[in-house]
């Protein structure tokens, strides 16, 4: 039971972001990938997005734009070296134009690139008033530098997670070990301190300040992106009785899906 117990760790080890290595002896012991206490940078500024093609066939249809948005590896080194956000937009129809609206993939480590496309399925025309937001996280996708460890690890194909026998806990603790070298020797491997919850909210608010964001709103799921809630926000200066909560489902296949909308105010 020790050793089931400690084969379930290991791989546990590994989501948490440790590396894992095998003494002379055979035991495990791992590492906890060093972790940089980054501070905001309030004063970084990104310089503006470049927009132009897209590569993705989905986003061309839709007539969507794409560029990078250039953030700093570390926010506590805003001078210091750089990474690129790949970034898609899909541009307001309607007026008053009401700003941004930023579609976060959750995951983590979803790959929101083509989320803009989801300005489509609101319920009347009020997204057509937004421009749509949709973007790779920092070391997914198309944002550069990609971190992958092993591509298939996560596959359907997989072992049990729970190691029963002696003979699937020795499969896990050899993916678990396989698996936090990749990452350690990965050419992205200087990213592993870098990918946390903190970094990922100082990037959205990079990408606010490079879109000069005349006002800007969040639609999301924290975990995975197969629902969204959006909110049109009440003004005090006209918009009584237009403001709406909605909640959207993914059917299954990708970006198709329904919005419900599930309630309804009015400005004060």
């Amino acid at each position: 039971m020790k050793r089931i117990a400690a084969a379930i760790a290991v791989a546990a080890l590994v989501s948490a972001g440790l590396t894992v290595d095998a003494t002379a002896q055979g035991a495990v012991r791992t590492q906890p990938v060093r972790r940089a206490h980054s501070q905001p940078a309030a004063g970084y500024v990104p310089p503006p997005i470049k927009w132009g093609t897209c590569k993705n066939a989905t986003l061309r249809q839709h007539q969507a734009q794409c560029g990078f948005l250039v953030v700093p590896l570390s926010y506590a080194k805003p001078r210091g070296a750089k990474i690129r956000l790949a970034v898609s937009r899909i541009r307001h129809t309607t007026t008053p134009y009401q700003g941004v609206m930023l579609v976060n993939p959750g995951g983590p480590g979803g790959s929101g690139l083509v989320l803009s496309v989801l300005e489509q399925y609101v319920p009347g025309q009020s997204a057509h008033s937004y421009d749509w937001i949709g973007y790779d996280p920092r070391g997914v996708g198309s944002s550069r530098p990609r971190l992958s460890c092993i591509g298939g690890y996560s596959h359907f194909d997989r072992p049990p997670y729970v190691p029963r026998t002696k003979k699937l806990m020795q499969i896990w603790l050899n993916r678990a070990r396989h698996y936090a070298n990749a990452c350690a020797n990965s050419k992205a491997a200087r990213l592993l301190p870098h990918l946390r919850t903190v970094d990922n909210v100082r990037d959205m608010d990079s990408l606010r300040k490079a879109l000069a964001g005349s006002g800007s709103t969040t639609t999301g799921s924290p975990t995975a992106p197969t629902s969204a809630s959006s909110t049109r926000p009440c003004t005090r200066t006209g918009c009584a009785g237009s403001c709406w909560t909605a909640t959207w489902t993914r059917d299954g296949s990708g970006t198709r899906g329904t919005w419900t909308r599930t309630s309804r105010s009015t400005a004060t």
